[in-house]
């Protein structure tokens, strides 16, 4: 689930100069700030709310199932307002490239126009943006379905047309990445600054994990921890091999946890399996708790 950037201004590891009044307001402002978004989770909301208060920017977290997404709990960070539309000077140019050699260049302007058009529609419907979807009436889901419907047949959207878009974009990303490590694309400025800025925010959260943890003695699979994932964002995340990243490709996750997760999301465990990951669970889902409340002592600490 996707979240905004607090309001409020960052304040720092070290101790707090404001006034109790002031923070309190703080801490109310970022539980308020995420009120709005029906899909945060209660196991995780607490944690979110203490690092927004740290300064630390939150897009999208989980509080944790036992049986489908990445199991254990876990937020990703990331300065997403201000992150450049570029990594690499020429991207642009150089993406276009790659999709004239693939000939896709007429399949990936008719996608943009339908995800632009489906956006403008669902704007009616959502205009708070997608986190008022479990708001919507069945009508009104009807509804909106039955546009997105006429939008797909009038730009020619099939799945057949969405997997060749979906490939070649893939293929673009591992093409620039390439290109930016042998050189042939060089970062811009603006990106480096913002990426500086995110392993800032990475440094002010390991800051506060090895606070939590100084005194503490918890199993290893349970110990939160934060590393990138694979979109490239850093994950704030516990779980050991329970912990199961989604978003990195196939060829990078080991036949183990690919049949070790497959396992858990088919339901073939036995009974006393089950109950072993949900113990598990329960205790992963209990650090997080442990952890926001260290964050809120020390923030009025």
């Amino acid at each position: 689930m996707r979240e905004d950037k607090p309001k409020f201004e960052e304040p720092q590891i070290q101790e707090a100069q404001e006034q109790p009044r002031d923070k309190d307001l703080n801490w109310q402002e970022a539980e308020k700030n995420l009120e709005k978004f029906s899909g945060i989770e209660p196991e995780i909301k607490e944690a979110v709310v203490g690092l927004n208060v740290f300064g630390v920017e939150t897009v999208n977290s989980c509080g944790g199932h036992f049986n489908r997404g990445r199991i254990a709990p876990w937020v990703s960070i990331e300065k997403w307002e201000s992150k450049p539309q570029e990594r690499y000077a020429g991207q642009k140019e150089f993406e276009q490239q790659v999709y004239e050699r693939l000939s896709v260049v007429e399949i990936n302007q008719r996608n943009w126009d339908y995800v632009k058009a489906h956006d403008e529609m669902a704007a009616t419907f959502l205009p708070s943006g997608q986190v008022e979807f479990d708001k919507l009436s069945e009508d009104d889901r009807r509804q909106m379905a039955e546009k997105d419907e006429e939008l797909m047949k009038k730009y020619g959207i099939t799945p057949e047309v969405t997997k060749q878009w979906m490939d070649a974009g893939r293929q673009a990303e591992k093409e620039i990445e390439q290109a930016g490590k042998n050189g042939r694309l060089q970062e811009t400025e603006e990106y480096k600054k913002w990426k500086a800025e995110n392993d800032a925010m990475k440094d002010r959260v390991q800051a506060l994990l090895d606070e939590f943890y100084k005194d503490r003695k918890v199993p290893k699979s349970a110990r939160i921890i934060i590393d990138q994932d694979g979109t490239g964002l850093w994950c704030i995340h516990n779980g050991g091999k329970d912990y199961y990243d989604v978003t990195r490709h196939e060829d990078e996750i080991p036949d183990a946890d690919k049949k070790h997760y497959q396992k858990i999301l088919d339901g073939k465990n036995s009974e006393k399996e089950q109950r072993e990951i949900e113990k598990r669970l329960a205790d992963y889902r209990s650090q997080f708790q442990e952890f926001a409340r260290f964050c809120k002592e020390k923030y009025f600490g």
